[in-house]
């Protein structure tokens, strides 16, 4: 999907009147196409994350038969498919213009540093000045509702090192494959893994935070991007 489309899925999306009834993600098969590693930068768009404050180079994310999870730097979120508004990638390709950091010595992210629900282009080095990166990537949109608060909740999480093998398209696919499965057979999930957000494998179906307004957001992107 392209970048405009994700954001018009979906700044449209209506919340559903009702949810699965137990938010059971079920069980992730061993294949090598459910699970990937990315990285994670800073944001404020979904409250299970909002207290990782650096960056993080092995976020997880993990397909379920009915679901998904999240899991950055210990905490771990479950998202059922009834909450998924959108699962989906865009691929980047293109030259930025980073301007190097005259206040840190260490590497805070070459990449993008969310400033809005799909992102705006933040460059920062490990040294003084500005320079150009030519940056190919694929970005995951994880895009859901809280079933608490009824409001919209994003991750974005960038992989630059599975590219050219389409891991990213390939993660994507296996989700929508386990949600075909699941219409076509009538599927229910088995085990214990409930929607919710909890660390050290404690989990709790509530999240107490609201997603930061989407057009406010999305003036950022227009105002840092264009």
């Amino acid at each position: 999907m392209i970048y405009d489309d994700i954001l018009e899925k979906i700044k449209e999306a209506q919340c559903p009147t009702s949810f699965s009834g137990d938010l059971n993600i079920g069980e992730a098969y061993a294949d090598y196409r459910n699970q990937k590693y990315f990285e994670f930068f800073p944001n404020d768009l979904c409250s299970a994350f909002t207290k990782i404050r650096q960056y993080q180079e092995a976020a997880c994310v993990t397909v379920h038969t009915h679901g998904i999870e999240v899991d950055i730097d210990g905490v771990r979120l479950n998202i059922h498919n009834s909450q998924i508004i959108v699962f989906d990638y865009f691929y980047f390709d293109d030259t930025m213009d980073f301007k190097r950091s005259e206040t840190r010595g260490s590497r805070v992210g070459l990449g993008w540093m969310l400033a809005g629900p799909v992102g705006a282009a933040v460059g920062l080095a490990t040294s003084f000045g500005k320079s150009k990166e030519h940056i190919i990537c694929h970005f995951l949109i994880i895009a859901y509702w809280n079933t608490i608060t009824k409001q919209k909740e994003i991750i974005q999480l960038e992989d630059k090192k599975g590219v050219t093998e389409n891991v990213v398209p390939n993660l994507v696919d296996y989700w929508q494959e386990q949600v075909t499965i699941n219409q076509e057979t009538g599927r229910t999930p088995i085990g214990d893994n409930k929607a919710g957000v909890g660390e050290a494998g404690c989990l709790s179906v509530i999240l107490l935070f609201a997603f930061v307004g989407f057009f406010t957001c999305y003036r950022i992107i227009e105002h840092v991007v264009c």
